[in-house]
């Protein structure tokens, strides 16, 4: 794997980001499909270019054939427009979408999350979705602080997925879940194990049936707000 890296960085210019080096390093990751990614490139991966795109400058648009659509089309312009769009997306977003940038999981024929090696973006977690009605090139960001995820914090994210929180739903812009969901209880769990659920235990959590058998004194840390708050109030969202 050392002389993996090397190589990379000889392409790239640069040295690859810490944490992800680390992980690459680690022989516990060998199989890891993280590691096969980093070992097996899509060929539409360009690693002596920068990667463009900036936190303060992400993609959410119609291509632009897609913007100048006027009128009714008509059999012919159906084509047209397909082969414009093909043209478009593949300039300017597909091909330095993939500049400088490494696959953390999914395919670059679908929604997929990028690690930037290269560019002013270096070191950030991307998202990266791209059809010829709308495309999405944005980073990742932490719930919470809402700044770009480094590689090691959008791991730990994927690691545990859940959390809980009782703000207003209007207020959460994370997808949410029934309180006691394969998805709230695992929630649950991840908030026992760190200290901020009390009031009930792992043995009550596996067999919630109904709300109504949550104990009353149970409470858990608000991640959102930082306040205790009661469990039977709470309810889960997707952290990651």
């Amino acid at each position: 794997m050392e002389n993996r890296i090397a190589q990379a960085e000889a392409t790239l210019g640069c040295l690859l980001p810490a944490d992800y080096r680390e992980f690459l390093l680690n022989p516990a990751n060998a199989d890891h499909e993280i590691t096969q990614y980093f070992c097996n490139l899509d060929e539409v991966i360009e690693w002596t270019q920068d990667f463009p795109f900036t936190s303060d400058q992400p993609v959410r648009q119609e291509p632009e054939p897609m913007r100048n659509l006027q009128g009714e089309m008509g059999p012919g312009d159906v084509e047209k427009l397909y082969d414009a769009l093909v043209a478009y997306t593949t300039e300017h977003y597909e091909k330095p979408a993939h500049h400088g940038v490494v696959l953390l999981d999914g395919s670059v024929l679908g929604p997929h999350t990028v690690l930037v090696l290269r560019g002013r973006a270096h070191g950030e977690v991307w998202n990266c979705e791209i059809d010829y009605e709308w495309v999405t090139i944005e980073p990742r960001l932490h719930p919470i602080t809402h700044q770009p995820l480094d590689f090691a914090h959008w791991l730990k994210l994927q690691q545990d997925p859940y959390r809980l929180t009782a703000l207003p739903k209007k207020q959460v812009t994370e997808l949410s879940y029934p309180k006691t969901s394969t998805e709230g209880k695992t929630a649950m769990r991840y908030h026992l194990h760190r200290g901020e659920l009390k009031g009930i235990g792992e043995a009550e959590i596996a067999v919630l049936k109904k709300i109504a058998e949550i104990p009353e004194n149970a409470q858990f840390l608000d991640p959102y707000t930082g306040t205790w708050q009661p469990l039977r109030e709470g309810y889960p969202v997707a952290w990651s």
